[in-house]
């Protein structure tokens, strides 16, 4: 008999695994540039900014959203530094 409790924590920790994105350290900064998820939205013509943990908020406010790469599954990732302060955040032109 399959132990209904036990199905249900492995599902509760797979949606864990999509809701919470994977970091991926890039050191030195300026590494990013070969990033394919940071080239396209160079690309797409938005800015770009590595962004203190601190100013997270206020950069949301202002339309900043931070850059994220999918895998093959779906689970997101996000780009940090080294020390996990900065985190890449992106904000789209404005038309």
């Amino acid at each position: 008999m399959i132990d209904p409790t036990g199905v249900l924590s492995f599902l509760l920790s797979l949606s864990d695994e999509w809701r919470n994105p994977n970091i991926i350290v890039i050191s030195p900064l300026n590494d990013i540039e070969n990033e394919p998820a940071h080239q396209k939205i160079i690309e797409e013509g938005n800015d770009t900014r590595w962004v203190a943990e601190r100013n997270l908020r206020r950069m949301t406010r202002e339309g900043w959203k931070p850059v994220t790469e999918r895998d093959r599954l779906g689970r997101p990732s996000i780009f940090m530094d080294a020390n996990k302060e900065l985190l890449l955040m992106f904000r789209g032109t404005e038309n």
